[in-house]
C-alpha cells in the first residue's frame, strides 16, 4: 500500500527531506535521522490506522510550522495502539 498522497503533512515532510538529502550538511546528521523516524512512523501510522488517527499524528508530528505537540508518552501510546502493541 503506497502511502503518498494520502497526507499532505507527510507529503510535505517527505519533500523537505529529500531537499536536504541533495545536498547533506554534517552537522543535520541528527536531525535527517530524526525526520526519517518520523517518515517511518508516519508511513505506517497511514497504512495501518484509522484515518483520523493517522492524519492527526502526521499533523502533531510532521507540521513544522509549530502548534500544540502531543507528549512523547502520548505519542508513544497513540503509535503503540494504532500498530497492534501493548501500552504499558
Amino acid at each position: 500500500m503506497e502511502v503518498k498522497g494520502q497526507d499532505r503533512y507527510f507529503d510535505r515532510a517527505v519533500r523537505r527531506l529529500q531537499q536536504q538529502l541533495r545536498k547533506p550538511a554534517e552537522e543535520l546528521r541528527r536531525e535527517i535521522t530524526h525526520q526519517l523516524f518520523l517518515l517511518g512512523c508516519g508511513a505506517q501510522m497511514l497504512k495501518y490506522a484509522s484515518p483520523p488517527m493517522a492524519q492527526a499524528w502526521c499533523q502533531v508530528m510532521l507540521d513544522t510550522r509549530g502548534g500544540v505537540r502531543l507528549s512523547e508518552q502520548i505519542q508513544n501510546d497513540l503509535l503503540l495502539r494504532a500498530t497492534g502493541g501493548v501500552c504499558v
